[in-house]
């Protein structure tokens, strides 16, 4: 017939995910890798390299 109405909209969150991911970026890679962080001071540095990109000082 043509393509599934399904695959369409499989197509289309799988396109949005992917796009959140990239155009997240740098904070995304800070969150997934902040709670493996178990030393108190790295996690600092960890927060002070984010805070430029959220716009705190």
């Amino acid at each position: 017939m043509g393509i599934d109405l399904s695959l369409i909209w499989f197509v289309i969150i799988v396109f949005a995910t992917l796009m959140y991911i990239v155009m997240d970026g740098f904070d995304l890679g800070i969150g997934i890798l902040f709670p493996a962080i178990q030393d108190a001071d790295d996690r600092d540095v960890i927060g002070q390299q984010r805070r430029p990109s959220v716009g705190r000082q």
